[in-house]
């Protein structure tokens, strides 16, 4: 058996580098959101009359690519759809209200696994131990008290502008999850939030009717009393929480060894400050004839030239809406050693060149 090399991450919290050092923030750009939730976001804004056209302008991506064998969104392309969905609305919550919506099957095998607990410390438990089958953007923990547990949420990078969207919506996502496996309006549940309070807090109550906010804590955190915690599942099985509990491990041994070959290919194009790896070159960093890697990229509908042109698209997207460079310095950096070839390709992909994009998308930049 061929032996991949991957490319691993660490899992200590990340600080994205200055935007003067007009560095590129890797971090929101590896995949880390499954879909399925940016999937719900584009149903609310429908649901409130918009188009699609509406909805993914200036995201760079369609409804279609959100339905790609499943693969996990990028956190920036995930930022960019909350960042489009207050623009269309007013309402930075706007998230959470999808959230209210979403159904244990939305979290696919985790969500199965965590009805089928015996209670909702077990259920709690296992989302903590392997949420990451999901996401990869906060790391879930689950601490327990005299009194009850602290469920944590501990970002595993800085998460910009839209922090405070994230923390708040995977807040209501856990809370609302386990009323809904336990059948029960939860009592004395409190909720502390590691930003002040915000300018839209009657938005934020609206979906925190019956839970106690706090702010300015250190971390993000919902306290579950005691009594909550042995609320038992309404779905209850053990046999069915024990199968989905190895298949989450599964898939989360597969994803912190490199994940499937497109992710693998995708982590070391990421590694490289240009992206410009020959086909035969990163066969070779994976231990496989080039041939190989072909076969085993078409087995996933996919092409290494695919890939490489999605890092491509984000290097670029990335400086010309948070650098200075000249669209020059950016066709090398990006890969290119010819600018007119850049700027051909630039059109290609988002029908208008790289110059008009920076003019007409600077909003969309991470400062």
């Amino acid at each position: 058996m061929t032996k991949i090399s991957p490319v691993t991450q660490s899992s200590s919290p990340r600080k994205a580098r200055p935007l003067e050092d007009e560095v590129i923030n890797k971090d929101w750009l590896r995949p880390s959101v499954h879909p399925s939730y940016l999937c719900l976001i584009c149903a609310k804004l429908r649901q409130a009359g918009f188009s699609d056209e509406q909805i993914f302008e200036g995201t760079l991506f369609t409804w279609d690519d959100l339905h790609k064998e499943s693969r996990f969104i990028s956190f920036q392309q995930y930022r960019r759809l909350v960042l489009a969905a207050t623009r269309l609305t007013g309402m930075p919550w706007l998230n959470l209200g999808a959230d209210q919506a979403i159904l244990v099957s939305s979290h696919g095998i985790i969500g199965f696994g965590a009805s089928s607990g015996k209670n909702i410390e077990e259920s709690l438990k296992l989302i903590s131990e392997l949420s990451q089958v999901r996401q990869q953007v906060v790391d879930i923990v689950f601490e327990p008290t005299s009194m009850g547990a602290h469920i944590v949420l501990k970002p595993l990078f800085d998460l910009g502008d839209i922090r405070e969207q994230t923390l708040s919506g995977l807040v209501n996502i856990l809370v609302r999850l386990m009323e809904t496996i336990s059948g029960a309006h939860l009592s004395g549940v409190e909720i502390y939030f590691s930003f002040p309070e915000p300018v839209h807090l009657n938005r934020l109550q609206k979906w925190f009717k019956h839970e106690r906010l706090q702010f300015n804590a250190k971390d993000t955190a919902i306290y579950f009393p005691e009594d909550q915690l042995q609320l038992s599942c309404l779905t209850y099985d053990q046999y069915a929480f024990n199968a989905a509990k190895r298949e989450c491990a599964r898939l989360l041994d597969l994803r912190n060894t490199g994940g499937d070959i497109a992710q693998i290919v995708r982590n070391h194009l990421l590694e490289e400050e240009v992206p410009n790896l020959s086909l035969e070159t990163m066969a070779n960093r994976l231990n496989m004839s080039a041939r190989n890697l072909i076969r085993k990229l078409k087995e996933e509908d996919l092409t290494y030239q695919i890939l490489l042109d999605e890092i491509r698209k984000e290097y670029a997207v990335w400086y010309l809406l948070n650098s200075k460079k000249s669209v020059d310095s950016i066709a090398y950096l990006v890969g290119y050693q010819d600018t007119s070839n850049f700027s051909k390709t630039f059109r290609r992909w988002f029908g208008i060149t790289p110059r008009a994009f920076r003019k007409n998308n600077l909003d969309l930049g991470e400062c």
